[in-house]
């Protein structure tokens, strides 16, 4: 019988993975599409393409903002409410790049971003809280392979649709996407459903003295050591962008390739990502580690470093591709788990409070990454110097994390000392 009762709890939760994954999909088309609507845009307005990179970074600035209160929507609203009412937030935000300007694109990448911020963290709480947990790992990762196929769907979709119809086309086609992934949130209500069990009870309201910066910090907060770990986030959403766009720009702008041939390393990063999640996820189910298996990912991001450097204009091509691949795997497999390493942790009823505010971590870091990186370059002159500080800092996070695993997966969160935050 509870083999039985096991082999059901699994079935249904590749279903409510499934569902995440296309969800996640069509949600994540919005940031990602804004850099392929830039040239149009650019040339309306006298811009440079660059000028509207900035997109990500609002849009991110409003995640990190955003996420810490998922866990908050989520028991007031339900979770398929609250997620259905952000994306048809996310739809409305991006039809205000409409307008043509760089402001109201900035303004439809921040309110893209707020409803992102509690949409990510709360489909993230649904597949922790409704998935069995010896799955966890992989599940996780199953729903965030969809943001890597959301990549490659608004890279092959995206520019033929703009250059046989119009840009404000193809900005419609996204809104409508996500409005209809509201639609079969609403049709597939019960796989997105918490029990009201598991989204335990609000914690205590802040004392009425604190003043408003003390409580807009503690929606950040968490227990020790799980705070020291959220900080190793944003290391990695840095890492990430410089393996990814940086590492693209660099094999253009210092080693000479052609378009062709750096897209096909952007794209074989794309792939990695996309099949080396679920199966990062496996890994971590099987070790039951994931401290551990970050802390390998850390390293492999050190290596990808290594390697990016070492590259020249007569590097074999099989010798590129094999360094897309493990920058692919580096820079992209790291985020799933390190949500499951924060659902793992949480107490009871909190995975919701918990994910919130370790994904805002991560959004800092996307969000600084663009600016972080493009001032090194401008101050050194060239890649070397941020790429080596990257690899410093990946080899940082791997010490840090290994020392870590011992204290952090042997310890319940719910174990906390007695003047621990009560709305901890």
């Amino acid at each position: 019988m509870a083999q039985a009762t096991a082999g059901i709890r699994d079935h249904a939760g590749w279903q409510i993975a499934a569902a995440a994954f296309c969800g996640q999909t069509l949600a994540s088309l919005g940031f990602l599409s804004v850099p392929l609507f830039a040239p149009s845009l650019a040339a309306l307005n006298g811009l440079d393409e660059r000028d509207f990179g900035f997109s990500g970074s609002f849009c991110f600035l409003a995640v990190a903002l955003a996420s810490p209160a998922a866990g908050h929507l989520v028991r007031r609203c339900g979770a398929v409410p609250m997620m259905t009412g952000a994306l048809v937030m996310m739809a409305t935000s991006f039809l205000l790049i409409l307008f043509g300007t760089w402001t109201a694109t900035m303004a439809a990448s921040f309110g893209f971003g707020l409803a992102y911020g509690v949409y990510g963290a709360g489909t993230a709480t649904v597949v922790a809280t409704r998935t069995p947990l010896a799955r966890r790992g992989l599940y996780m990762a199953v729903r965030q392979s969809g943001v890597s196929f959301a990549g490659v769907l608004a890279g092959r979709i995206l520019p033929p649709l703009i250059l046989a119809t119009a840009w404000w086309v193809g900005v419609i086609s996204v809104s409508a996407f996500m409005l209809a992934a509201a639609v079969l949130t609403l049709m597939f209500a019960s796989l997105f459903t918490i029990p009201a069990g598991q989204t335990g009870a609000a914690p205590p309201e802040p004392s009425a003295r604190r003043n408003l910066v003390a409580r807009f910090v503690d929606g950040y907060r968490l227990p020790m050591p799980l705070q020291a770990f959220a900080f190793t986030a944003v290391g990695f959403a840095i890492a990430h962008i410089g393996l990814s766009s940086f590492a693209y720009f660099y094999l253009l702008e210092r080693l000479g390739y052609g378009e062709v041939a750096a897209g096909a390393f952007l794209a074989n990063v794309l792939l990695a990502a996309a099949i080396g999640r679920p199966l990062v996820g496996w890994i971590v189910d099987m070790t039951g580690s994931p401290l551990i298996v970050l802390a390998g990912i850390a390293l492999l991001g050190a290596a990808s470093f290594v390697a990016l450097l070492a590259l020249s204009a007569d590097t074999a091509p099989w010798v590129v591709v094999l360094v897309s691949i493990v920058a692919g795997v580096s820079a992209n497999t790291w985020s799933p788990v390190f949500m499951t390493a924060i659902a793992n942790a949480a107490p009871e009823g909190r995975v919701g409070d918990y994910n919130g505010r370790g994904f805002s971590y991560a959004a800092l870091g996307w969000t600084v990454a663009a600016p972080v990186v493009w001032s090194l370059i401008e101050l050194s002159g060239g890649y070397r110097l941020p790429f080596t500080l990257l690899l410093i800092t990946e080899l940082a996070i791997a010490a840090f994390l290994i020392a870590l695993a011992p204290r952090l997966e042997q310890r319940r969160a719910t174990d906390r000392p007695p003047d621990a935050d009560p709305s901890l």
